[in-house]
């Protein structure tokens, strides 16, 4: 199975009280922004899983992507980190 981790790195907005209602996941809030490489790190400490994946919350995961990243992980242990193709809603790379 997976677990989701959600770190609320200090936001102003609606974001607490839209997390308070979800069921199924681990939320840490930070009580101020100290950047998404903090946020990242206090999310991997509670993490207990073999592979990571972090998505910011802006990212539209699509259909598909997550098969081969955890495959070239799986597969090769010389492979430590694995990225998707970022494309913008423009279409461009």
């Amino acid at each position: 199975g997976a677990e989701i981790i959600v770190v609320d790195d200090g936001s102003t907005d609606e974001t607490a009280t839209a997390l308070a209602d979800r069921g199924g996941m681990h939320v840490k809030r930070l009580p101020q922004n100290g950047g998404v490489g903090r946020a990242c790190n206090r999310g991997a400490e509670r993490a207990r899983g073999r592979f990571l994946l972090f998505l910011n919350n802006d990212t539209e995961p699509r259909p598909g992507f997550l098969e081969p990243l955890v495959g070239a992980l799986a597969d090769d242990p010389r492979v430590a980190f694995a990225a998707p193709l970022l494309v913008y809603p423009d279409g461009t790379i």
